[in-house]
Formats: structure tokens, sequence, C-alpha cells
């Protein structure tokens, strides 16, 4: 029912990065066993025959390492850093640039043994929701972009 694009984010006085071919020679944080790392050896593995960009791995806080100079670029979900951008923009020295590299599907995770008849009718209800238009006016209102369909 949710897609989140995920973007290139620099910080905000970095105009040497607007794409992924623009890291080569540079490094770009991911966060250990998450989707931004395993898009980014995938990346490299497509596209950068010469190991030209450095992948720089954390635990946690890839912007983190972005702030501390151990890397010059991370990924992130465009409609979770819109949203913190918005909601706290004196702490965001944080810009996303380009167009989304990919999305990830979210969803609802449910009981094995959850009740079929709430579940038909919580489904109902999220299929009237994307079928009139609701979720797509809400993320964008929300968050900055429509999340309510794929990117592809």
């Amino acid at each position: 029912y949710y897609w989140e694009p995920a973007k290139l984010v620099v910080k905000e006085d970095d105009s040497s990065i607007q794409t992924m071919e623009d890291l080569k020679g540079k490094t770009i944080a991911a966060g250990a066993g998450q989707v931004s790392e395993e898009f980014i050896l995938k990346y490299k593995e497509e596209h950068d025959p010469n190991d030209e960009i450095t992948l720089f791995t954390v635990d946690s806080g890839a912007s983190d390492a972005v702030l501390a100079g151990h890397a010059n670029a991370y990924i992130a979900s465009e409609p979770n850093f819109n949203y913190r951008k918005k909601h706290n923009s004196e702490n965001s020295p944080f810009k996303t640039i380009g167009e989304p590299l990919y999305d990830e599907e979210s969803a609802f995770l449910f009981p094995k043994d959850v009740d079929k008849d709430f579940l038909d009718e919580f489904n109902k209800a999220l299929q009237s929701m994307l079928d009139d238009g609701f979720l797509s006016t809400a993320t964008t209102e929300f968050f900055g972009v429509d999340t309510s369909k794929p990117l592809k």
C-alpha cells in the first residue's frame, strides 16, 4: 500500500554530487544489511568496475557518517527525509538530490491468526483510500511525495 522512494542525500553546501556516477572517487555511507547497502553493492557491481566508489558501512546513522566527514553521501527514504527536514529544519544540514534511485514497498503486518473479517474490512478500507485518491493526497501533503504508487 505504500512505496518509499529513496534518494541520494548530501550536505546542503555540496554541489559536487548530482548522481550516483558523481560518487566515483568519493564515499557513500549505508547501514549494514539495509536496502540502501544492497542497492549500492549492486550499483557498484554493474556500474563501477574500477571500484572507484567507496562504501562506508555503519551500524546506524549514515547521516552521522556524512556529518563526521567519513562519507560524502547516503541514501534516505524521501518521505522520511522530507518529514524530518520539514519538522526539524534547523538541525538538518542535508538535501536530497536527483531522481529517486529505487523504492521500497511497505505493508501492514498482522499476526497469522488475525480475524479474517477484520482483515477483509481493513483491506477494503485501504483499497477505498487508494481508489479515491485519499492516500495520494494525504502522503503528498504529509511527506511531500506521493507514496501511494510505485515509481515504475
